[in-house]
């Protein structure tokens, strides 16, 4: 595989994020979010948080960001519902902010 070859490595990271069992409860998933760096890829927070329970879009009203982007939320039971694990801040397809894990 070379190193630019990004459709593999994307698949790769997938395969991952499916195949590993994402953190659920909430001492776990600090210790894990708190991985994530700013710029880090949407692969990156696939295989270490997998799919997100809900995505939050400008379309919601609820948000105000400067750009295209989502929020990407875990533990939360319906849409727009408050995000009892933690929330990932994307644009790009990149992480563009992580709230602190408060415990």
């Amino acid at each position: 595989m070379k190193p630019t070859d990004n459709g593999t490595v994307t698949a790769l990271l997938l395969l991952i994020a499916m195949s590993a069992k994402p953190p659920r409860n909430r001492l776990e998933f600090s210790h894990v979010i708190a991985q994530l760096k700013r710029f880090d890829s949407e692969q990156r927070v696939l295989a270490l948080l997998g799919k997100p329970d809900d995505i939050w879009t400008q379309r919601d009203s609820v948000l105000y960001m400067r750009g295209e982007g989502s929020i990407w939320t875990y533990g939360s039971k319906g849409h727009l519902s408050f995000p009892l694990l933690g929330s990932v801040l994307v644009q790009e397809g990149e992480v563009r902010g992580v709230p602190p894990a408060r415990m």
